[in-house]
């Protein structure tokens, strides 16, 4: 059993934590106390579903220790809701957190900053995150961006021009490509890229980037680029 702590709006969260917390392919289950008990309830169910493949996380609901008290001093069960899901969010829940009306956009200076420390650990993000905030200064412009992952369970919503696209996005590549992932990526497990090679067909490739996360092209340059570039060269006609 380990114990973590996140960062929330309103105060630090505190949880129990067994299994591949870590691991953001695993399963979350997120087990939560009533009155008047803690997070200590469940240490016999925890490493059960652990021991399952789960990552498991209790938290000491908001004002229990060693959690805080909330700015706020809301106790309302939405107010617990709404800390359920910023912790989802904070690990690596992100798509099904950006589903939700108008709290991804007030949390989003401190979501993508999160996602940024947890998918290349240890690399500066502050020049992309600059970048970020003057290419979507208002609430508008972050919703727009939020859209792309509130439109996928929305296909029915797909514009009639954009249909014939519909099935290749998720379909095998269909001219050769090279897939690069990097070895400590916090958003993708790095087995993912040998689940990839087998369906980039010929001409196809996969490798991953040791001491890279996910932005490797940011934190490798130079590895990243003489990959593609050679790999351009054996494509070319």
């Amino acid at each position: 059993m380990d114990q973590i702590t996140t960062d929330l709006d309103q105060f630090r969260l505190a949880s129990l934590a067994w299994g591949p917390t870590a691991d953001a392919s695993a399963p979350l289950a997120v087990l939560l106390h009533g009155f008047p008990d803690t997070a200590h309830t469940w240490r016999h169910l925890g490493p059960a579903l652990a021991e399952a493949g789960y990552r498991v996380v209790a938290p000491f609901t908001r004002g229990y220790g060693p959690s805080g008290i909330p700015a706020d001093g809301s106790y309302h069960v939405p107010a617990l809701m709404s800390d359920v899901l910023e912790l989802q969010a904070a690990l690596s829940w992100y798509t099904l957190f950006n589903q939700l009306p108008a709290l991804p956009e007030r949390n989003f200076d401190k979501l993508v900053a999160h996602l940024w420390r947890r998918w290349s650990p240890g690399y500066d993000a502050t020049t992309d995150l600059a970048h970020l905030a003057a290419s979507l200064p208002t609430t508008e412009r972050k919703a727009a961006a939020l859209g792309y992952y509130r439109a996928q369970p929305r296909q029915w919503q797909l514009p009639s021009r954009y249909r014939r696209f519909a099935e290749a996005w998720v379909g095998s590549p269909r001219v050769p490509l090279l897939y690069l992932q990097g070895a400590d990526d916090g958003c993708l497990d790095a087995r993912w890229a040998t689940r990839v090679s087998g369906r980039l067909g010929p001409g196809g490739r996969a490798a991953v980037i040791t001491d890279a996360g996910h932005f490797l092209q940011l934190e490798r340059p130079d590895v990243v680029n003489a990959r593609v570039l050679e790999y351009l060269a054996e494509e070319a006609p």
